[in-house]
């Protein structure tokens, strides 16, 4: 942050993340944190064949509920682990 209190952008560069999911299956992905959400939700997608509405991605507690949104923008940093929740269809 700065000293405004601004996050500061970090630069392109690629590091690892990782996606568990409910049943404790992780895998990684080279992703820079100026990447947004659908690149995460686009990964999941090729590696676990799952549609990208279906996908709840969870970090630090809370649903990283804006595709558009930069993962730094949501405190990411390399080497953190997303959760993966598929809600049930038809909801409570």
């Amino acid at each position: 942050m700065t000293s405004a209190g601004k996050q500061t952008e970090p630069d392109n560069t690629k590091g690892r993340l990782f996606v568990q999911n409910l049943h404790s299956k992780k895998f990684a992905v080279d992703l820079s944190l100026r990447d947004k959400v659908r690149d995460v939700k686009a990964q999941i997608r090729h590696h676990w064949g799952l549609a990208e509405h279906t996908q709840a991605v969870i970090f630090a507690g809370k649903q990283m509920t804006e595709d558009d949104r930069m993962l730094f923008e949501y405190g990411l940093e390399f080497g953190s682990i997303m959760y993966l929740v598929c809600p049930l269809p038809g909801g409570v």
